[in-house]
């Protein structure tokens, strides 16, 4: 078996990495990490989240893509504007920042999903509409 193709997902909802990173059975393999904003409502920070993130990948995060996160893409948001005292805002921040700073995968959820306020794009027939382009800026430079 190729361990290098098999996705691990940390501990709860997928976090916590090193709870299953440590264990022979998984050597080799990569981890699958789960983050939002609102599991942290109260935390307006961007380096908040950086910091959180770091503590659940561990020393793991050449292993690890960061499998879902997100904010809200349909308020107008600047996501290149700073933390503005929004979690939303300042979580995604976070998150792009330590995968960016680390090398670590990222995937964004949910790139096109309909009447999710997460979705990127919003689909109208066979016309996709990006919704924030700052928030697809500030994604890409997470990759």
């Amino acid at each position: 078996m190729a361990h290098g193709r098999i996705f691990v997902g940390g501990t709860g909802y997928d976090q916590n990495i090193g709870a299953v990173a440590g264990s022979s059975i998984t050597s080799g393999c990569l981890f699958s990490c789960h983050d939002y904003g609102f599991w942290n409502q109260s935390q307006t920070s961007n380096s908040w989240f950086y910091n959180s993130l770091s503590t659940e990948v561990g020393s793991y995060a050449s292993r690890t893509v960061l499998t879902e996160f997100g904010g809200d893409m349909n308020q107008g948001w600047n996501y290149q504007g700073g933390d503005q005292g929004n979690y939303q805002i300042a979580s995604l921040n976070g998150f792009c920042n330590y995968c960016h700073a680390t090398g670590m995968g990222s995937t964004y959820w949910a790139g096109l999903k309909t009447g999710d306020w997460y979705s990127l794009y919003t689909l109208s027939g066979t016309t996709m509409t990006l919704q924030s382009s700052s928030g697809l800026t500030l994604i890409q430079y997470g990759w």
